[in-house]
């Protein structure tokens, strides 16, 4: 039920976005705009700690929340995508252990500057409430450190690839407000010297961003068409927010013996998704799903959860799917649909397992769901996939597990998954 009130949140916040009125003419606008905020950045706290070279099982950290200011500039190269760097203020991290590491004090200070570029896409450019969405990179410069209870801790610097998501609400020609969604994926290789033992961390920053502030706009007026949305239209594209649960199901064997009663554990892990579909009929469409691939961390369950962490895998969620959608006009427009999800492994990283290994693989997936609209040509979705994949991981049992180390494993793990989803529809 907790899954379903957040689906429901995210599309309510949708919905407010998209709920003012849209007419398809022309207007002018600037060119160029700038953008100053406040921003609230959180880092995953996720990674693996190394201890006098041997992995550390259950040492943990935390970070405060960070709040620069932020500006941003961008410029217009077509009608609806325009090009916007920024650059924050400088800000500090406290470094407070966790897991094992609970009631340690404070390990140290990290200062970094973040800079970023991307390529964004406005639709409703020209509107009053004109939302956008965009891709690009994000650099983090560590301008210092500070030792606390830990000795020259060093994080290096770190990039990745990063999604953005916002609104531009326009209050006058040139000013306006604005509200801005950033997720990145990032990692650093953290040392310094804990209880005179010399540590380090693979780190994985994966920051969220929220920035609020001003707008203002600059530069030669353009006239402006906003995209031409309609129901009639033979494209849809749904982009939004999805959260997947993997049904952890295990059969293990270590040394070759089963291992009766072990399953996986795995957190729900969120990843943005984007539908593209196209009409066959009126009521029929066929529709490819992809979900930017999440990275998330394979523990042992059951009678293996003295394991403790097994891997770290990185994969791709896919689908293509037939849709069956009867009504096609009104603002209640629900769909089913059934076709084959994909799942590839793009990497493996070791833990508790050594050479660890996981197959990819094609299974059934059935879907149900509902846009609702907001105009004819936009508003926003909701829906359930349920995939039956299976997958054979592969290693050995690292040399640090009593009794077991340098085992071989096999496991054979169905995996699912359940995926909500929930965001915004166009149909051009």
């Amino acid at each position: 039920m907790n899954c379903f009130r957040e689906m429901l949140v995210l599309a309510g916040g949708t919905a407010l976005v998209l709920s003012a009125p849209v007419h398809a003419q022309d207007r002018t606008d600037h060119a160029g705009y700038v953008r100053l905020g406040q921003t609230w950045t959180h880092l995953a706290d996720q990674g693996d700690v190394y201890s006098n070279g041997a992995f550390a099982p259950g040492s943990d950290y935390t970070t405060n929340v960070v709040r620069p200011l932020t500006l941003t500039g961008g410029w217009f190269v077509t009608d609806h995508i325009a090009i916007e760097a920024s650059i924050s203020e400088e800000a500090e991290t406290h470094n407070y252990p966790g897991g094992s590491l609970t009631g340690l004090p404070d390990l140290g200070v990290d200062a970094f500057q973040t800079t970023s570029a991307s390529v964004t896409w406005h639709p409703m450019r020209g509107q009053r409430f004109s939302p956008y969405v965009g891709a690009g990179y994000v650099y983090q410069n560590t301008t210092g450190n500070t030792d606390g209870f830990g000795q020259d801790f060093r994080i290096e610097d770190s990039k990745g690839p990063m999604l953005q998501g916002g609104v531009d609400v326009e209050l006058t020609d040139r000013f306006g407000v604005f509200v801005d969604f950033k997720k990145a994926w990032q990692r650093a290789d953290g040392t310094g010297v804990l209880l005179g033992a010399p540590l380090y961390a693979d780190s994985k920053l994966d920051p969220v961003s929220v920035q609020a502030g001003l707008t203002v706009r600059f530069g030669p007026q353009r006239s402006v068409t906003p995209l031409a949305l309609n129901g009639d239209g033979k494209w849809l594209v749904r982009a939004g927010i999805g959260r997947i649960e993997l049904t952890d199901s295990l059969d293990l064997t270590v040394a070759g013996a089963p291992f009766p009663g072990a399953t996986l554990a795995t957190d729900p892990h969120w990843t943005p998704v984007v539908q593209v579909g196209r009409r066959l009929t009126d009521e029929f469409s066929v529709v490819a799903t992809v979900g930017l691939p999440p990275e998330i961390d394979a523990s042992g369950g059951g009678t293996a959860a003295a394991f403790g962490k097994l891997a770290e895998v990185q994969y791709g969620p896919s689908a293509l799917t037939v849709q069956y959608q009867p009504w096609n006009d009104g603002w209640f427009r629900p769909y089913v649909g059934v076709g084959a999800t994909y799942m590839i492994i793009f990497s493996t990283k070791d833990s508790i397992l050594t050479d660890a290994e996981m197959d990819d693989d094609i299974a059934p997936v059935v879907e149900v769901g509902a846009d609702v609209m907001v105009t004819d040509g936009y508003g926003f979705f909701i829906e359930y996939k349920r995939g039956w994949l299976e997958t054979t991981a592969t290693g050995n049992v690292s040399a640090v597990v009593p009794g077991f180390g340098g085992s071989p494993v096999s496991g054979d793990a169905k995996i699912g998954p359940n995926v909500w989803s929930a965001g915004a529809t166009f149909r051009f």
